[in-house]
């Protein structure tokens, strides 16, 4: 024990431990670590805080119980003139912080009897019952601040968790929306240089047939030139069905073109007409955004085309008073039935659409109308640079 002399009496403090050289070094060593964390100026405080947790614990919990140390010896010196009760804290939010609740409360014990040592001599009671009490008082203020310290740690870290998952839940969300963009890619292009080529062979060997029964005067030559005019129907309605299920008209076109050309061809092959309104100030040059308001645009129409059992289908793409984007989709058909959400009416197709609103920024909604009927409305952010 070493006995330091007052005025008043000789006070008891503990031992320092033997290995002062090794304390030296560990305390030195996260003093430049905390120097480094208050002169930094391009990295958070939050950050530097995270960095200082990758330490040793051992390092850690020697340098703030140093660090008590020293705040009980500055109480001691500092006698009735200065209080540094408040600054006990300190080291049990940084140890629990840091390293974990169990040696924030013991650290919290500890700091109880320093401060009792270091205060021992200023306390003007009589009974070793008051001292106790006042201590005990002492050690649940410390208890309450480790406990808090931890209960902030714990609810940071679940946070963080919380945040990383959203993170990887919107990259999957990519990845899906890509991989399907892909295999759309892959089987437009699969239509256009297979069957499409297969069907132009047929229709040129068939024309050849019809010439040569034309020149023997053959009555079949009507009949082979009736089926090549729709044979080249046929060919037309898969050229656009791959050219639909590619991104290339609206890469080269712009949203627009390839919206005019994504009705005229469901107006082709389907039996409910589609509108098409555009404003005249829309003009996105974003490929990335206006090829997944293509996309969306394209699983509206065919959901209202074969769900909606309606007259007509109306889609407009026209800016809104705060500069937005917005693409409305809707139709005057049976819309939702009571016991019936839009998940439920095409839940793959819906949860393609809304991956593809969250990865432009954009916010999606599907609701009935007032008029009966149901209405899509995906609003995106303005984006007019490429």
């Amino acid at each position: 024990m070493t006995s330091i002399n007052t005025s008043s009496k000789t006070i008891a403090l503990p031992n320092p431990p033997s290995d002062l050289r090794q304390i030296s070094a560990d305390t030195t060593k996260l003093a430049r670590e905390i120097l480094k964390m208050a002169t930094g100026d391009r990295v958070s405080w939050f950050d530097q805080l995270e960095r200082l947790r990758g330490l040793p614990p051992g390092l850690l919990v020697t340098g703030f119980l140093t660090l008590q140390f020293v705040i009980g010896f500055l109480d001691h010196y500092a006698g009735k003139g200065a209080s540094f009760f408040v600054f006990y804290a300190l080291p049990i939010a940084g140890v629990t912080w840091m390293v974990c609740s169990r040696c924030g409360y013991w650290l919290a014990l500890f700091s109880g009897a320093i401060w009792l040592t270091a205060n021992y001599g200023n306390l003007d009671l009589n009974t070793m019952w008051s001292v106790g009490w006042i201590a005990l008082g002492r050690v649940a203020y410390f208890t309450v601040v480790a406990a808090g310290t931890g209960a902030l740690r714990n609810k940071t870290e679940s946070d963080q968790i919380k945040i990383k998952m959203l993170n990887e839940m919107r990259q999957l969300e990519m990845e899906l929306v890509n991989a399907k963009e892909r295999e759309q890619q892959r089987i437009g292009q699969d239509l256009h240089d297979g069957l499409c080529q297969q069907l132009a062979a047929l229709s040129c060997a068939l024309e050849a047939l019809a010439a040569d029964l034309r020149e023997r005067k053959a009555p079949e030559a009507d009949d082979a030139r009736n089926i090549g005019k729709e044979l080249q129907r046929s060919i037309g309605e898969a050229r656009s069905l791959a050219g639909g299920m590619t991104s290339l008209s609206v890469a080269r076109g712009g949203i627009v073109n390839a919206l005019q050309l994504l009705v005229e061809m469901t107006n082709r092959l389907g039996n409910v007409p589609v509108k098409l309104e555009v404003d005249d100030q829309v003009s996105i040059k974003d490929a990335e955004q206006a090829t997944h308001l293509y996309r969306i645009a394209q699983e509206a129409i065919s959901n209202a085309v074969r769900h909606s059992h309606g007259n007509e289908v109306l889609v407009a793409l026209q800016r809104t008073a705060d500069g937005q984007v917005e693409l409305r989709v809707e139709d005057d058909g049976r819309g939702f039935l009571e016991t019936e959400t839009p998940t439920m009416v095409d839940g793959l197709g819906l949860q393609t659409m809304r991956f593809r609103a969250h990865a432009i920024g954009a916010s999606i909604t599907i609701r009935p109308r007032k008029d009966g009927g149901t209405k899509m409305v995906c609003l995106a952010p303005y984006r007019h640079d490429p």
